[in-house]
């Protein structure tokens, strides 16, 4: 149907619903923290160098033309992939396939947008915001999803983040040091984030990262610690398939990006066929810091701690008007109780025991196909029990337990 069954009025409401949630985050200095880094790490004429969401401004001056004419041009049959999982059969799907998306006619679609390769090199930008803490950020350059060095660099942000958080906790330079990747598939950055505990204690930070990046090779020198370290990697991907729709998600991924459509075994192919070599070679050839960007946001001298957002209050638009329409809903079907589905809940077969120690034990069988076991701890023990002089003592304590 196109843009012929959306009336204008929930055009301009929805434009404004998204309005108001873009104004929530941009309205404090940390919502505009993802706008500096994408701007400064990519440019704003690279695919990547900006918020896919836009701005207030960039929303505000969207038509409903503007929205058609995007579908229309970019919405075609040949651009989408669909992926079905679930409790069927080739033979269902194929029949509704034909039945309905068979059918839909052909269009040529506007060009897609070239994603340029990233080269990055040695550059510091600043900027100052009313935030509590100075936070330093560092980022390099990913191999593409699904190229030949993918997963060895999987493993380097591992390692260089868990180098970083080893010497944050022996120079106690920052609250937290946290690693995670930014921009798109085909040109990715990683990215190093530390909230520091002095203010002007960037060069401190920044020093730190440096020596991480350069001890991060040191962790592939022992063949028997990366081959632990792997089997997790490995155990987590086969952990994420269990989640139909994890699964389902994963899948459009390798649609996408994987160009010998090996899909999942070819996933676990590439894991197994990852070397030490290869992941201490690539540390060495990316870790440098004449090929790093840095972005530092400094607290503002004299701002106060505990900063607060100011509250936003969503008004609809004049010519927003939902009296007198009929959403065929009865008030008083509201009290009528819903039917419970007869079925067997798989929480009912569920086999419950005690340990003579008191531990409780509950077995729960998964419907899936995959071989897989999950297992979760949990102790009736927390927060409430630490006492007003050791907030994040049970926070702490559950992390040691942690493997």
């Amino acid at each position: 149907f196109g843009c012929k069954s959306i009336p204008e009025v929930e055009f301009t409401r929805e434009r404004d619903v998204v309005r108001n949630e873009i104004r929530g985050g941009w309205s404090t200095p940390e919502g505009q923290i993802p706008y500096l880094l994408l701007d400064d790490i990519y440019g704003k004429e690279h695919a990547y160098g900006r918020e896919i969401g836009g701005d207030d401004k960039q929303i505000f001056n969207i038509t409903m033309d503007d929205v058609c004419r995007f579908m229309n041009d970019y919405y075609v049959p040949e651009r989408a992939t669909m992926i079905i999982a679930g409790n069927t059969t080739e033979e269902e799907v194929q029949k509704l396939v034909t039945k309905w998306l068979a059918p839909l006619p052909k269009r040529t679609p506007a060009p897609r947008r070239s994603v340029d390769a990233i080269n990055l090199k040695r550059k510091v930008f600043t900027h100052e915001l009313n935030v509590e803490q100075t936070s330093v950020f560092v980022a390099w350059k990913l191999p593409p999803k699904y190229s030949e060095d993918d997963l060895a660099g999987r493993f380097m942000m591992g390692a260089v983040a868990g180098e970083t958080s080893f010497f944050g906790d022996r120079y106690d330079f920052a609250t937290s040091v946290g690693p995670f990747p930014i921009g798109g598939e085909r040109a990715p950055t990683f990215l190093l984030a530390g909230d520091l505990r002095d203010t002007d204690g960037e060069e401190e930070a920044l020093d730190a990262i440096w020596k991480s990046a350069r001890n991060a090779h040191r962790n592939f020198e022992k063949g028997d610690d990366f081959e632990d370290w792997r089997a997790r990697v490995v155990g987590s991907i086969v952990s994420d398939f269990e989640s139909l729709t994890s699964r389902t998600l994963l899948f459009g991924d390798y649609a996408q990006f994987d160009k010998g459509g090996n899909f999942f075994a070819g996933e676990l192919a590439r894991f197994k066929a990852v070397r030490g070599e290869r992941i201490r070679e690539l540390i060495q050839e990316t870790m440098d810091p004449d090929k790093a960007v840095v972005v530092i946001i400094k607290a503002k001298k004299g701002v106060a701690s505990g900063y607060k957002q100011e509250k936003r209050k969503y008004t609809p638009p004049n010519d927003y008007d939902d009296k007198g329409r009929d959403f065929h809903v009865e008030p008083g079907d509201a009290k009528v109780p819903l039917p419970v589905p007869q079925f067997n809940s798989p929480l009912a077969k569920a086999r419950r025991f005690a340990l003579a120690n008191g531990m409780k034990i509950v077995l729960l069988a998964e419907a899936t196909s995959l071989p897989v076991m999950s297992m979760f701890m949990s102790f009736n023990a927390g927060s409430a029990l630490e006492g007003a002089k050791m907030a994040g003592l049970a926070d702490l304590a559950v992390s040691y337990l942690s493997p």
